[in-house]
């Protein structure tokens, strides 16, 4: 029997919740409000390779960041080393690492280890390929000889969601809150992580 969409996406954030649950809780964080950002307040970053990025989430504390990659069609990330574990559900289409032997569709959920290094590619059997991340820690893109390219962490991720609003022309929510900044009772502050008045 197969696990409606909905159930799927509740199990998979169900998990994802006790995983964090499971970590230390300093007792002098404070408690702030939840971050809410709407689908529609974020443009597609263009990632380069026929992926197109959004980045809902950039947390400074614990340098975890949230993916939602799409692409129309095969589309491919470069080889890259992850510094931290990921977790991935498919959302539409399928995916998979060229240096692998699986192919990740609608629903199916994948971890990968610190240390990993892969090159991601998506299928061009489906119209629309997306995939949710939670990504903890930077990416390493590597050439070749393995030789660093460029690192990609909570800030690049940041960063180039907030060039992607800017491009867009339009006002982008604070993506490090809770932790990052607190916005006012009006919602007002600073999208780029200054304190709200």
């Amino acid at each position: 029997m197969m696990m409606s969409m909905d159930r799927l996406l509740a199990f998979f954030y169900l998990f994802a919740s006790l995983f964090c649950m499971s970590r230390a809780v300093q007792p002098s964080v404070t408690h702030m409000e939840a971050l809410h950002v709407s689908h529609e307040d974020l443009p597609w970053a263009d990632f380069g390779g026929g992926i197109f990025i959004k980045f809902p989430v950039a947390d400074p504390t614990t340098g975890m960041y949230t993916v939602v990659l799409k692409s129309e069609g095969g589309g491919k990330v470069n080889r890259h080393r992850h510094f931290g574990s990921v977790y991935a559900i498919t959302l539409e289409g399928a995916w998979y690492y060229k240096e692998h032997d699986f192919l990740a569709k609608k629903g199916d959920f994948v971890w990968e280890t610190p240390g990993s290094v892969h090159t991601l590619m998506t299928s061009d059997d489906y119209e629309e390929n997306l995939v949710f991340f939670i990504v903890y820690g930077a990416l390493e893109f590597l050439d070749d000889e393995d030789n660093t390219i460029v690192m990609f962490d909570w800030m690049a991720a940041a960063n180039t969601q907030y060039a992607a609003c800017e491009e867009a022309g339009i006002s982008c929510p604070d993506l490090t809150r809770p932790r990052g900044t607190k916005a006012s009772a009006a919602g007002e502050g600073d999208a780029k992580g200054e304190e709200a008045n």
